[in-house]
């Protein structure tokens, strides 16, 4: 147990002393990650890039392990499990994650490799040493801070939606106004295919729920939770169905597509065709 653990610190410290061409020798030749999506990858194709990346692009890495558990599951495997804070200064732009690993190891001649990573990652709340101990904040699950997110930036919508609509600008209105102003930034040499990469992409960050219904080189329609309008808002679900309608079709519109979004009552369905 102890020379498992000894091999996940000795891991960890490989990126610290930025020994990129000697880190793939920790990787059992069959060796898997399982990255974004959950797909599960071989470990050392998905980690050449990253380490060809990271000779010019890191300039320093710090991996404060907060604690480590193992199981041996054999005379020869173990699982590791591991929680530690990674700071990374990536050509000058510092980003601190917090992570949860599980590496499953397996000893050969005496030697331990990684037979399978899963890593989840958050970003951290960190408490200063000067914070007392019972006035500590705990961090939150990253499903949790999405959830809270996408209901914040709704609500940011639903309040501007409801000021100028007692401006006198109707809900639809408004949404060309933002919707032109969006299409404006995109890149029309994109096309109808890189229009509908960017969305199926840009409703992960807008609703916790997304289901591709069709997708063909010409037609595409997603159903996503539609958000909840508060009593507090003097807007109604129509007022809401419009703006993000008119918003979303100036920016189809501009790349060759129409849309439309229907409300059932708790999802949206946006449809987008290829016009040419």
């Amino acid at each position: 147990m102890k020379s498992a653990e000894g091999f996940v610190r000795e891991y960890f410290k490989l990126f610290e002393e930025k020994k990129w061409d000697v880190i793939p020798d920790s990787y059992a030749e069959d060796g898997q990650v399982v990255g974004l999506g959950n797909k599960i990858m071989s470990l050392s194709e998905t980690m050449k890039p990253v380490l060809e990346r990271n000779k010019t692009e890191i300039t320093n890495e710090n991996i404060d392990v907060k604690w480590m558990k193992t199981e041996m599951t054999g005379s020869s495997t173990a699982i590791v499990y591991t929680h530690f804070i990674d700071k990374v200064n990536r050509s000058g732009k510092i980003r601190v994650t917090e992570n949860v690993g599980t590496f499953l190891l397996e000893q050969k001649e005496g030697t331990w490799k990684i037979k399978r990573w899963i890593n989840s990652q958050n970003f951290p709340v960190i408490n200063n040493e000067s914070v007392d101990t019972k006035y500590r904040v705990g961090n939150s699950p990253v499903s949790y801070k999405f959830a809270t997110s996408v209901n914040l930036s709704y609500g940011f919508e639903c309040c501007m939606i409801e000021y100028f609509k007692k401006k006198g600008i109707s809900p639809s209105e408004l949404g060309k106004i933002v919707g032109k102003r969006y299409a404006s930034t995109w890149d029309k040499s994109v096309g109808y295919e890189g229009l509908i990469s960017n969305f199926a992409g840009y409703f992960q960050f807008v609703s916790t729920y997304v289901e591709i219904l069709e997708r063909t080189d010409k037609t595409f329609k997603v159903k996503i939770l539609a958000p909840i309008i508060q009593k507090s808002w003097e807007i109604t679900r129509d007022d809401a169905v419009d703006f993000i309608q008119q918003t979303w079709f100036e920016i189809a519109d501009n790349m060759g597509s129409d849309c439309k979004v229907t409300d059932d009552g708790q999802y949206w369905i946006v449809a987008m065709n290829k016009k040419y």
